[in-house]
């Protein structure tokens, strides 16, 4: 099986401002990832994995403020983007994506059987100093994939 992994896009056309870290080119993501997934293609992924910071939402953004819905616009590329493969995603949201949003559009393949093996994504919490940690229900649904094949 042939896996694209694809990461930390930190999207921004809708979203204000710029990355704030130096050197993103995040105003070019959008032609930049549609060069990663065309070559993707060409060698034949089976399967893409998008692992977070799909955009660049500046901390304490809500969904429904109006920052929140230029985080969906950018996402709402991301997701143009990938739809254009002939090969399933599975994408989890990172710090700097809005959860609710990325799950939203993405949350149909969060579970895949692809030739005889099964991708499963999980979406852990961030805590302190960054680390990932996979609590909740997806700690349940973790432990639950390790019992089956």
């Amino acid at each position: 099986m042939r896996i694209l992994h694809v990461s930390d896009l930190h999207l921004r056309q809708h979203l204000p401002g710029s990355s704030a870290v130096r050197g993103r080119d995040s105003r070019r993501m959008p032609e930049i990832l549609d060069q990663v997934v065309h070559t993707g293609i060409r060698l034949g992924a089976d399967l893409g994995v998008l692992s977070g910071d799909l955009v660049d939402v500046p901390s304490g953004t809500a969904p429904d403020s109006a920052e929140g819905e230029s985080a969906q616009r950018d996402l709402d590329i991301v997701v143009s983007v990938l739809g254009r493969t002939p090969f399933p995603w599975l994408v989890v949201p990172g710090n700097h994506d809005l959860e609710e949003q990325v799950l939203a559009a993405f949350a149909p393949q969060r579970d895949l059987r692809l030739g005889g093996y099964r991708a499963v994504a999980f979406v852990d919490q961030e805590e302190e100093g960054h680390v990932p940690r996979r609590v909740g229900r997806e700690r349940a649904l973790f432990e639950c994939m390790l019992g089956t094949t």
